[in-house]
């Protein structure tokens, strides 16, 4: 046991003495003894120092024992070892102790070092017992609590994208009948601009819908459905959604696929929304000319390897652990350029781990990254 500060409240100077010295020489425990020969001290000191047990005298001249245990405890709510002395046995008093919070009740000419020190050994013990329930207790309340407010927050979220995404349609819809000159014909420098409108409306709109599929998954409401999949096909029809993005910044995708690499049942749409992060962060960090190479590979028999390699900027050692975190950039001067506020690769992060696979980064600053996950094939 850990050292003990211990309280001795006792009018009678003989009695401290013999209870510090019992203290003292016991080998159980280290103590330090602090002493009150009046009620107002020990009350006092019980409330200045954290002390971890009280040996209690019944009669003090103004005030009894079981006046100043309700003192105590009114001013300190947290479990106390108190063990009351009294020179006479009475029942009636000692129920009325056990009452008030007195952990034990002890009579001086029954008393020798071995009971008290097993008294307060258990005593202390059974209190910090009690202390830990309730830390355990506070702390699940505050779990509660906090699941409740996330729960919350993420229902606010998801109708707000919900709300923001109906609206946002409609505009791009009647933005696309201008374009296409549907609704008129349109002079080269409106349809300019109604491209930046739509470029601009495409972005927020994947925004959001990031938003919604983050916060499905926190609340555990999204479902993972295996297909038989063609990876190859999968990955091209992939590329072609991104191509014109990495066209305007003259970056080449190629891939890389492992010779002879099976049909395997995955999740397409997922995997998709996977890979479609993977290929938005790249193209978005490397510089023209540059080069993406998406690769798949066998890890084991049961699952596979999605790599995307580019020649981008690169990632400071310091900032690979932020990149799949909600929220997260790397730093002010990368926000401002790049753009984003850190949601596509927590979403990454959680479609793979939901279905039992890993995500990462390999990278060298100013010269590219691998960025990784890993799939069941089955």
């Amino acid at each position: 046991m850990d050292k003990l500060k211990i309280l001795i409240i006792d009018d009678d100077k003989f009695d401290r003495m013999n209870y510090r010295h019992i203290l003292e020489k016991n080998t159980d425990f280290l103590a330090e003894v602090l002493e009150a020969d009046s009620s107002s001290k020990g009350i006092q000191l019980a409330e200045e120092e954290a002390v971890d047990c009280i040996l209690l005298d019944y009669q003090l001249p103004d005030m009894d024992g079981i006046h100043i245990a309700r003192a105590i405890r009114r001013k300190n709510t947290e479990p106390l070892a108190i063990i009351m002395l009294t020179g006479r046995g009475n029942e009636n008093i000692a129920a009325t102790a056990i009452k008030e919070g007195v952990s034990d009740y002890i009579v001086k000419n029954e008393l020798n070092s071995r009971l008290l020190i097993t008294s307060i050994i258990n005593n202390v013990n059974k209190c910090q017992l009690e202390k830990q329930i309730k830390r355990n207790r506070d702390l699940e309340e505050k779990n509660r609590i906090a699941a409740e407010q996330y729960y919350l927050k993420n229902e606010l979220l998801e109708n707000v994208s919900h709300e923001l995404r109906t609206p946002l349609n409609v505009i791009m819809g009647f933005t696309n009948l201008l374009f296409d000159g549907t609704l008129g014909s349109i002079n080269e420098d409106q349809k300019s601009a109604l491209n930046n409108i739509l470029s601009s409306s495409a972005q927020l709109l994947e925004l959001i819908t990031n938003v919604i599929n983050i916060t499905e998954m926190d609340s555990y409401r999204v479902t993972f459905t295996a297909e038989k999949t063609d990876v190859s096909k999968l990955i091209f029809s992939i590329v072609d959604i991104v191509k014109s993005a990495a066209i305007s910044k003259n970056i080449q995708i190629t891939s890389d696929i492992e010779k002879n690499f099976p049909t395997v049942y995955i999740d397409p749409f997922h995997f998709t929304q996977v890979l479609k992060n993977y290929l938005s962060n790249a193209i978005k960090f490397t510089t023209e000319p540059g080069y993406i190479i998406i690769r798949i590979k066998s890890e084991s028999a049961t699952t596979f390897r999605l790599e995307v390699e580019d020649n981008g900027i690169g990632i400071k050692p310091e900032d690979i652990n932020k990149l799949f975190g909600l929220f997260q950039q790397l730093d002010a001067s990368t926000t401002k350029k790049y753009g984003g506020i850190g949601l596509g690769l927590a979403l990454v992060k959680r479609i793979v781990e939901m279905q039992g696979g890993e995500v990462g980064v390999t990278s060298l600053f100013g010269k590219g990254s691998v960025f990784y996950a890993t799939f069941k094939k089955i």
